[in-house]
């Protein structure tokens, strides 16, 4: 079992779902409930590495072009930790990046296309 929960609710439509099962087939974590709104990297604590290889995997089982998904609008840059870089990566992008959600994942793997 990999200790991911789904949400009970019911409300969740069908690629959710699916999503949601797929996610617990590549990850194990604590237990936690998954929803549309939960975000692999500050919710689940997926490193970009995980992120990349989930993402591989995810467009391979769903048959999604993922030519349009940026990485570094979910990620950050791929640089070497300078206090200096992520400074100004702060302020120039406020609270961080893009979240990386659940339902991102549903509405691409619905419409076989990221964005």
């Amino acid at each position: 079992m990999s200790g991911i929960l789904p949400r009970t609710m019911g409300d969740e439509n069908e690629k959710e779902r699916e999503v949601i099962a797929f996610l617990q087939a590549h990850r194990t974590t604590t237990a936690i409930s998954l929803t549309p709104q939960t975000r692999l990297v500050q919710d689940l604590g997926m490193t970009r590495e995980e992120v990349e290889r989930l993402i591989h995997a995810f467009a391979e089982h769903f048959q999604v072009d993922m030519s349009a998904f940026r990485s570094a609008h979910y990620l950050g840059p791929q640089v070497p930790f300078n206090p200096f870089t992520w400074l100004w990566l702060a302020l120039r992008h406020g609270e961080g990046f893009r979240p990386l959600t659940l339902a991102a994942l549903a509405h691409a793997a619905e419409t076989k296309r990221w964005g």
